[in-house]
């Protein structure tokens, strides 16, 4: 964890008050939030929960169960 806070932008410190506060409700800046999809590689919806993860599959394997003959 200790390297991520600072490829998105931030410091350790930061991070980590973050995660620590008692506070009820914890936000972000915007910066912060595009930074966060961009390293992770997901769209803020999908991080924030109003879509479903998308997951990759390779078409090969789509197809795998089709193309096996037993």
């Amino acid at each position: 964890m200790s390297t991520q806070p600072r490829n998105i932008g931030f410091s350790n410190n930061s991070l980590s008050g973050f995660i620590n506060s008692n506070r009820g409700q914890k936000t972000l800046n915007s910066q912060i939030v595009v930074a966060l999809a961009d390293y992770f590689q997901v769209s803020i919806d999908e991080m924030i929960g109003r879509i479903k993860l998308t997951t990759a599959v390779n078409s090969s394997d789509k197809n795998s169960d089709s193309n096996t003959h037993l």
